[in-house]
């Protein structure tokens, strides 16, 4: 996750106080709003470990990130 608040810091100038607390509000949100097997990976890919299952949680978070977004291209 530190380099998610990293990334965030040099995108927008932000403290890292701030980028973390950016961060933390985001993980929270989503969480709160995937199924409870998704939340858990997402938890494991932003601890920097690789996500298992069907299709890999990447491939469901960017084609679910999309679909919010009104994105055709999933």
């Amino acid at each position: 996750m530190n380099e998610l608040v990293q990334l965030i810091q040099q995108k927008t100038g932000l403290s890292e106080d701030v980028a973390q607390t950016v961060v933390n509000t985001v993980m929270e949100h989503l969480k709160g709003r995937l199924p409870a097997n998704m939340a858990a990976g997402l938890d494991q890919v932003m601890a920097g470990g690789e996500s298992t299952g069907a299709g890999g949680l990447m491939d469901q978070a960017k084609s679910m990130v999309a679909g919010m977004m009104g994105s055709k291209d999933a």
